[in-house]
């Protein structure tokens, strides 16, 4: 158990990319679970609420005031704000059609119940042998590719910084001897 809390974020993520079986999607959240219910009736609704923005409406309700003026604008954001308020009214109203449906208790704890039966079988492939193998290769495996990007970065890093140092020195160096050269024959000539 102590290996597996060393396991950074972005580890965990490269492991369940390279071993799929190790991946958990996320717990649904109760507006997904009611709009996976509303669909076994046909009904399409997306959650709305609130706080909910429609950027590119109210982009479209400015760009529609910049070139038609405040009136025919203000109508604009009037229609959108309208629209909002039935979408939400819509959702409140399927989404309290769904709360007391007899079958949506049921229908919930099945979905919740599938999650953690997938959770608890994804602890157990986790102590297999196989999978722990597999684990160990593909920490591995991520820690060549960590080591592999960051001596690319300090590559990179050195190249970027070192040609133009490289060059200013080398400019540096002609110019002082250039200087050194000019001042040998100015004496010469006296």
């Amino acid at each position: 158990m102590a290996e597996i809390e060393k396991i950074t974020i972005e580890l965990e993520k490269y492991i369940e990319r390279n071993i799929p079986e190790l991946r958990l999607e996320p717990k649904p959240t109760l507006d997904e679970i009611i709009c996976a219910f509303l669909e076994k009736f046909e009904v399409y609704v997306k959650p709305i609420t609130t706080k909910t923005r429609n950027i590119a409406g109210s982009a479209a309700a400015g760009a529609i005031t910049g070139m038609y003026g405040a009136d025919v604008g203000g109508d604009a954001f009037l229609i959108q704000g309208q629209k909002r308020q039935t979408a939400i009214q819509l959702w409140t109203k399927w989404k309290q059609w769904a709360l007391s449906h007899p079958d949506f208790l049921d229908y919930k704890q099945e979905i919740f119940f599938r999650y953690e039966d997938r959770a608890y079988e994804i602890k157990q492939l986790i102590k297999t042998s196989e999978m722990k193998k597999k684990i160990e290769e593909c920490k591995k495996q991520f820690h060549k590719e960590k080591k592999e990007k960051r001596k690319f970065f300090f590559t990179a890093i050195t190249i970027i910084l070192g040609i133009p140092l490289t060059i200013a020195i080398v400019l540096t160096t002609i110019k002082s001897v250039g200087n050194i050269i000019n001042e040998s024959n100015s004496e010469k000539i006296k």
